[in-house]
């Protein structure tokens, strides 16, 4: 670029038009091609990085972040990809480390508590075999054995301070169990529109 062209760009006339013709639809498109070319790719990487290099202390900056995150991971697209990423660390030594130590961690709080087979069919018997998250009748020990049948659903969740006896269990579909996590039941009724 020759020295009329910088003073040109530099001065109030200049910075002025280059607006204008950002602003235009060439503008933009001309920008957009730019960006999916290799060399452009590169670039926009690199003022990301230095971007959220600036910014990451910035706790108004950080708090978009975990907004725009949760958003994501609420989509499909999102979901899929953590589920590949999950599934890809857990292959890790690392994974199958974090792994070990959760089920030993459920093991020992299971440990507490004692449920014995016919505490838990009286208890099914006693729900009617009706989930307790969803409200909907359970496939029960002879009908369907994939999500509809039943699992022991920790009321106040193991990995919160509950325990592992009859009085802080109930029925529910496995599908809702795991939907459920370890959000209180009143969290997950709202969540999914359940009353």
């Amino acid at each position: 670029m020759n020295e009329s062209k910088k003073k040109y760009k530099g001065s109030p006339k200049g910075k002025e038009a280059e607006k204008r013709y950002n602003l235009s639809d060439k503008g933009h498109e001309n920008r957009r091609r730019y960006n999916r070319s290799e060399k452009g790719k590169i670039i926009c990487r690199k003022a990301a990085r230095e971007f959220y290099q600036r910014h990451k202390e910035d706790p108004v900056y950080r708090e978009k972040i975990r907004e725009r995150n949760r958003k994501y991971g609420k989509s499909n697209k999102g979901r899929l990809t953590n589920k590949k990423a999950a599934k890809k660390f857990r292959k890790t030594p690392k994974g199958k480390m974090v792994n070990k130590n959760r089920k030993m961690k459920r093991r020992q709080l299971e440990g507490e508590g004692k449920i014995t087979l016919g505490q838990w069919e009286e208890l099914c018997k006693k729900h009617d075999f009706i989930c307790h998250l969803c409200g909907k009748k359970i496939g029960g020990y002879r009908g369907n054995l994939g999500l509809e049948f039943p699992s022991m659903d920790h009321i106040i969740p193991l990995s919160k301070g509950g325990k592992h006896d009859i009085s802080n269990v109930a029925p529910a579909h496995t599908k809702c169990n795991i939907l459920r996590r370890d959000k209180s039941v009143e969290e997950f009724k709202k969540e999914h529109g359940y009353k």
